[in-house]
């Protein structure tokens, strides 16, 4: 009975046998496959690892290759600025403006006139020289459409805030500010352009002083010589966002200011100094500015082109020497006066003070800028001043670097009993003041009293 089951067991047995073997070969298949398969991708890998590799050594190469050009390139920016150091054209700048003034003007006296002027073609040059020195030259045109050499001049700076100048340039005695179209009375007086050596410091604080001598063209007791001298100190700051601004100036000799000298002035034996105050204050756009200038000590020697005086009921033009005159001063120092209604008569001390507000805001895109300004002077009848003037102004820029500025002006003339003399020298043969006037007398100016306005419009174009 048993035999059977051992049979059937055996049979199962070899049954299988055969099952298992074959599912042995079936996985050694796979594996191999499995391994092909990891065998081509880390082939394709190595490739891939190949070609990386080159396109890394291709861009290096070529790394290296923008490398030496710009090297290339550097060196030549450096042999181009080292062969050009120095040249004419190292640093040079080119500027200038061109003003064309449109005014009406209602005199003291007589009919209204308007006219349209070029009233300024200025070309500016300025240049490095070095690392220490720089010079400037200015070219203007005059009143007879003549280029004339505004300045000229040279600085060598210290690198220290200290610097030295020399050339034709405008003094620092009269350096006025204003928002407006008209300079200052002050500036118009007291204003000098001389050929001068200056020496000047500035410092980081705000402070500057500038001191300079001159021969000018007044003689000093026959003196043909550098003799002049002047000085000037300033200060600038801002305390708790408020600009504050001061300034002084003197000079030995008032005589060389532009509204003292018409032509050579004469020799005298005294030299009259002045005196120059400014000052100015700003908070964020408005702003406040004050100047003052005045000879100290009575004018007497004042060089003054021509006079027209009526000689026997006809004009004449005579050369003539004026005398500034006060009319509370003794009439002896002139001799007895043509009319006696022209009262008494004198040397003159001239001065002018002025004050000015200025207010900036936008409308419209653009900024506009107001100014108001009151102008005053005395005993400056002579130097052709108003005795008072009052002054409105607006600006703006109509496009870059194109300004336009209209200004109203109301100016007062002295009053009748002012007056200027000019001592005249007629000769034998001339007389003046009829039968009993002498070959040598004088003649006056008074004021009208009246009072005469402008309007100014004026188009700029600065570059």
């Amino acid at each position: 009975m048993r035999l059977p089951g051992l049979l059937a067991t055996a049979a199962l047995i070899a049954c299988l046998l055969p099952g298992s073997a074959w599912a042995q070969s079936g996985a050694d298949a796979r594996f191999e496959a499995l391994e092909r398969r990891i065998q081509q991708l880390e082939e394709r890998l190595a490739e891939r690892d190949a070609a990386m590799a080159e396109k890394e050594q291709a861009l290096a190469k070529l790394q290296a290759k923008v490398a030496v050009q710009e090297q290339t390139a550097a060196d030549i920016r450096a042999e181009v600025a080292e062969s050009g150091a120095g040249g004419w054209t190292d640093g040079l700048e080119i500027g200038g403006a061109v003003e064309v003034l449109v005014s009406h003007d209602s005199p003291y006296e007589g009919n209204s006139t308007s006219n349209n002027e070029t009233d300024t073609v200025e070309v500016a040059l300025a240049a490095g020289i070095g690392d220490y020195a720089s010079a400037e030259l200015v070219l203007e045109k005059d009143d007879e459409d003549k280029v004339e050499v505004a300045d000229a001049f040279f600085t060598i700076d210290s690198g220290a805030g200290v610097s030295f100048s020399a050339g034709k340039m405008g003094l620092p005695f009269a350096d006025f500010e204003t928002n407006l179209v008209s300079d200052p009375m002050a500036l118009e007086i007291g204003e000098a352009v001389k050929n001068a050596l200056m020496l000047s410091f500035e410092s980081e604080a705000g402070f500057s002083a500038s001191a300079y001598t001159f021969n000018g063209d007044a003689d000093y007791n026959g003196r043909d010589r550098i003799d002049k001298v002047g000085a000037q100190a300033g200060f600038g700051t801002e305390i708790g966002g408020m600009g504050v601004e001061l300034g002084v100036g003197w000079i030995s000799d008032i005589r060389e200011a532009e509204g003292f000298v018409e032509g050579e002035p004469p020799e005298t034996a005294k030299k009259i100094d002045g005196l120059a105050v400014s000052g100015g204050l700003s908070f964020g756009p408005l702003s406040f500015l004050g100047h003052y200038m005045t000879t100290r000590d009575k004018v007497d020697g004042v060089d003054w082109t021509v006079a027209d005086l009526t000689a026997n009921e006809s004009s004449v033009t005579y050369e003539t020497q004026p005398v500034l005159t006060d009319p509370i001063l003794d009439r002896s120092l002139l001799g007895d006066p043509i009319d006696d209604d022209l009262g008494s008569v004198g040397v003159a001390e001239p001065s002018a003070w002025g004050v000015e507000m200025g207010y900036a805001f936008e409308a419209g895109g653009r900024e506009i800028g107001v100014a108001l300004g009151y102008q005053r002077t005395h005993e400056a009848l002579a130097l052709e001043m108003p005795e008072s003037r009052v002054l409105f102004g607006l600006s703006t820029e109509l496009v870059e670097g194109i300004g336009i500025a209209l200004e109203y002006a109301r100016r007062n003339d002295y009053g009748t009993g002012s007056c200027a003399g000019w001592e005249v020298d007629l000769g034998e043969d001339e007389k003046i003041g009829g039968e009993n006037g002498d070959a040598d007398t004088w003649s006056a100016i008074c004021g009208t009293g009246k009072s005469g306005s402008t309007v100014s419009l004026l188009l700029s174009a600065e570059f």
